[in-house]
């Protein structure tokens, strides 16, 4: 595996992750903000710490999550966003 191809593993694991706790613990909590039960703080604060237990490659930018979605739909895994 090359080492642009373990990025976009990477890349691939942690947004993958992201995609599921977004849905487990932040979008609840989304929920319980726009019916004024939290501070919108408590659900900022949420997305914050899942971006950070789950973080992209260091330094992969814009340009390079375009080429991972790319590489990924070339190879039959299909884009992630």
């Amino acid at each position: 595996m090359t080492e642009t191809e373990l990025k976009y593993q990477q890349y691939h694991t942690a947004f993958k992750l992201r995609q599921y706790f977004y849905k487990k613990e932040a979008d609840p909590l989304f929920l319980k903000y726009q019916r004024e039960e939290i501070e919108k703080q408590v659900w900022l604060d949420k997305i914050a710490e899942i971006k950070t237990k789950h973080p992209y490659p260091n330094g992969f930018s814009d340009q390079d999550k375009i080429d991972a979605n790319n590489h990924f739909e070339e190879q039959g895994i299909g884009r992630l966003a």
